[in-house]
């Protein structure tokens, strides 16, 4: 089940994937990652998938509680800032 989900051919929810990245740093198969910085754009390899978030964010308003969800999931500690920015417009 590991390999699939690692190899992308099966798809876990946010919530599960975190635990999983979680339970990794625990036991040191994985460093914890850097929390983004909207601020520092020429050097986050993320930004441009920030950019298409915010345009499903904008597009499809249905989807906004489960985006705001995911946010809250991949990085807590700066969520706020991040919805923020996604419903600046």
């Amino acid at each position: 089940m590991l390999h699939y989900v690692k190899t992308g051919k099966r798809a876990l929810s946010g919530k599960v994937l975190y635990r999983l990245e979680e339970a990794e740093i625990r036991v040191g198969l994985r460093q914890q990652k850097k929390e983004i910085d909207l601020r520092d754009r020429e050097r986050e390899p993320f930004y441009e998938w920030m950019l298409e978030l915010r345009l499903r964010w904008r597009r499809h308003p249905s989807d906004r509680d489960e985006i705001a969800l995911a946010v809250r999931v991949l990085f807590p500690k700066s969520a706020s800032e991040i919805l923020v920015w996604l419903r600046d417009q």
